[in-house]
């Protein structure tokens, strides 16, 4: 019966005296801060080329022709094949309500057409020539990268970096130093949002107005908690 109750005790002294070292194990925990800036790799330009008439196939056929010239355009500036999609057409009844009463205004049909442009410097000039096409809207205009996950790598790097740099300085400070890392959590990250830039036809005879575009940040941030040394 003694065997038992011994086994029983240690079993139970064990983890209070982890608990205990544990309770006065000396740490700093900091929050590190980093952030990532490029410039964007390519401009995508998303357009819709729609008609509407009392005949599918009449409305069909304006939308093919707006969509010809919008694609032969393209074709006029250094934008490859992948670079361009077009495989999406809508048809789909208009009603409109007048007091009461719903009236047919026709069948409205419709085509997608998003551009990815690579040289952004040639922006400019291709809304200009696009916005010139009967029945074409641009909807919206953003930017991109081809390796995001490679930004925001160097966000978390300068967030770690940030994070050691403020932990050894407040460390030395109180005449201490580190003495390895306990644990990492990664608080969140801020990707870049995509600009978009609301398309606004420009006056006749007026020149383009040139598209200025700036760096895109992404910022990381994470909390470390670093080991003290004891000596």
């Amino acid at each position: 019966m003694i065997r038992p109750l011994l086994t029983s005790a240690l079993l139970i002294t064990l983890p209070l005296m982890a608990a205990k070292a544990a309770a006065y194990e000396e740490y700093i925990e900091v929050t590190g801060y980093g952030e990532a800036e490029a410039w964007p790799d390519y401009l995508q330009i998303n357009m819709l080329v729609s008609a509407i008439d009392e005949d599918a196939e009449t409305a069909k056929a304006m939308v093919d022709q707006s969509m010809n010239q919008a694609l032969a355009v393209a074709g006029g500036f250094d934008i490859a094949e992948e670079d361009i999609r077009a495989d999406r057409i809508t048809r789909q009844p208009r009603w409109e309500w007048q007091k009461d009463s719903r009236i047919y205004r026709g069948e409205q049909v419709s085509r997608n057409l998003i551009i990815t442009l690579r040289d952004t410097a040639d922006y400019t000039e291709l809304a200009q020539k696009l916005f010139a096409i009967k029945n074409l809207s641009i909807n919206n205009t953003s930017t991109g990268f081809d390796d995001p996950q490679k930004l925001q790598q160097q966000a978390t790097k300068a967030a770690l970096l940030n994070a050691r740099d403020k932990a050894t300085f407040m460390a030395e400070t109180l005449d201490n130093k580190l003495d390895g890392v306990m644990h990492i959590v990664e608080q969140g990250s801020i990707r870049p949002q995509l600009m978009r830039m609301n398309a606004v036809a420009e006056a006749k005879g007026s020149a383009p107005a040139p598209m200025l575009l700036q760096k895109e940040t992404v910022s990381a941030s994470v909390q470390v908690r670093f080991e003290l040394d004891e000596k």
